[in-house]
């Protein structure tokens, strides 16, 4: 079993590596889909770190402001005082 998967990686190994230097008769430029494409994973990225950054925001408020409560509390003062 075990020569049988050395020899199956080995055969891999050595037929990849032909397609791996094959030139394609691609242009080297990058095509206008994938530019779309990269445009929409980005614009995904943009909206989904705006609603990210206001949750932090508001997470850290909180934290920061019951932590300030809390210490007011054990004084035994108020916010205005």
């Amino acid at each position: 079993m075990k020569n049988s998967i050395c020899l199956a990686l080995l055969t891999l190994a050595f037929y990849s590596t032909s397609a791996f230097a094959a030139s394609g008769s691609q242009p080297a430029g990058i095509s206008w889909m994938a530019k779309i494409f990269f445009a929409f994973i980005a614009a995904i990225i943009v909206f989904q770190l705006i609603p990210a950054v206001v949750l932090l925001g508001s997470m850290l408020v909180s934290i920061f402001s019951r932590a300030r409560e809390s210490d007011l509390a054990e004084n035994g003062k108020t916010e205005e005082s």
